[in-house]
C-alpha cells in the first residue's frame, strides 16, 4: 500500500494498533530517517511489553547508533530471562564495549547453546577462557558418554576457545572425538588445520573421514593463494562420488575464474540427481551463460 502512495492509510492503521502497519510504516519513517517518528508509532506497542515490538524497537535504535537505548529497551526482557532477549542484550552490550558486563550476562546460561556460543564470543580478550572452558567441558564430557545431543553443541565452542590460547592440538584432537562427526565439525576442524598450515594433515582427513565438507577449506585456501589448479585437482577426485556438494563446489570454482564450459561439464552428468533447489539454480546459471547444448 505505500508502494501504490496509501502511507496515510497505512499509518492511520499503525495507530490504530495495526502491528503489520507499524511495522511497515516505522520501516518507511527509518528509510526517510525520521528515527524519532519511528520510535513514537512504535511506543504503543513496546509499552505493552511485547518482546517482538521492543526488538524491533531496539534494532533500529541499533541501526541509528543509539545503542545505550537499544539496551534501556532490551534490559526488562533479558531480565525477565526471555532467551533472545538476552542474546540481544549480550550482543549490544558487547558492540559498545562493555564485554565484561556481557559476559556476566551470559555467564549463567553457559548451558544453553544457543547463548554459549555468544559467551565464547564476547569473552575474547577478556581473559577468562578458563572460567568458559570449565563450565562447557562438563557438557561435553556428558555427550561423550551419553551422546545427548544438546550436549554435542558444546564441544566445537571449546575446540574454538582452546584454538585462540594456543592450544591447537587439544582442539583438533577434540574435533576428531569418534563421536564428532556433524558436518560442521568436520568443517571447523579442516578450517583450523588450514588456518594453521597444517596441509598435509589436512590432505589426510579429506581422504579420510572428511570428505567434501573438508575439502573446501583446502580449496578456499588454495583459491585465496592463486592456485586454481590446485583447488580444482582438490575437488575433481571427490566430485563423481557426491554430486550435492563436491560437484557443485567444483562448478562454482570454474564459474568463478570463467571456465564455464568445464563447470557446465562437471554438472551435466549429474544433473538428474540434483534434489536440492540451490543446486539446480547453480546448474540453470551457468547454463544461461555459456553456449552449451544439453
Amino acid at each position: 500500500m505505500i508502494e501504490r502512495g496509501h502511507g496515510d492509510e497505512v499509518e492511520r492503521q499503525a495507530r490504530n494498533g495495526d502491528w503489520n502497519c507499524a511495522q511497515a510504516f516505522a520501516r518507511e519513517l527509518i528509510e526517510q530517517d525520521r528515527l524519532d517518528a519511528a520510535m513514537e508509532l512504535l511506543t504503543p506497542f513496546v509499552d505493552s511489553g511485547w518482546w517482538p515490538a521492543a526488538s524491533v524497537a531496539a534494532g533500529y535504535l541499533d541501526e541509528g547508533g543509539r545503542m545505550h537505548d537499544a539496551i534501556a529497551l532490551v534490559r526488562p526482557h533479558a531480565e525477565a530471562g526471555k532467551r533472545p532477549a538476552v542474546h540481544r542484550m549480550g550482543s549490544l552490550l558487547a558492540e559498545c564495549g562493555r564485554g565484561e558486563a556481557a559476559f556476566e550476562l551470559l555467564l549463567p546460561h553457559a548451558q544453553d547453546w544457543y547463548l554459549a556460543k555468544l559467551l565464547v564470543k564476547v569473552s575474547v580478550g577478556l581473559g577468562r577462557d578458563d572460567e568458559v572452558t570449565a563450565l562447557l567441558l562438563p557438557q561435553v564430557e556428558a555427550w561423550l558418554e551419553l551422546g545427548e545431543w544438546r550436549f554435542h553443541q558444546s564441544l566445537g565452542l571449546v575446540a574454538a576457545v582452546y584454538e585462540r590460547q594456543g592450544r591447537l592440538d587439544e582442539a583438533l584432537d577434540l574435533l576428531l572425538t569418534k563421536s564428532a562427526s556433524s558436518v560442521n565439525y568436520r568443517e571447523q576442524l579442516a578450517d583450523l588445520l588450514a588456518e594453521h598450515g597444517r596441509l598435509e594433515e589436512l590432505r589426510e582427513y579429506i581422504a579420510g573421514e572428511g570428505g567434501s565438507y573438508a575439502a573446501w577449506s583446502l580449496v578456499k585456501l588454495l583459491e585465496s593463494r592463486g592456485d586454481i589448479e590446485g583447488a580444482i585437482a582438490v575437488l575433481r577426485p571427490l566430485a563423481a562420488d557426491d554430486p550435492h556438494h563436491a560437484a557443485i563446489y567444483l562448478a562454482e570454482l570454474l564459474e568463478r575464474h570463467g571456465r564455464t564450459d568445464e563447470a557446465i561439464a562437471v554438472l551435466v552428468p549429474i544433473i538428474g540427481s540434483l534434489a536440492e533447489p540451490g543446486s539446480v539454480q547453480t546448474f540453470l546459471c551457468l547454463s544461461s551463460r555459456c553456449r552449451c547444448v544439453l
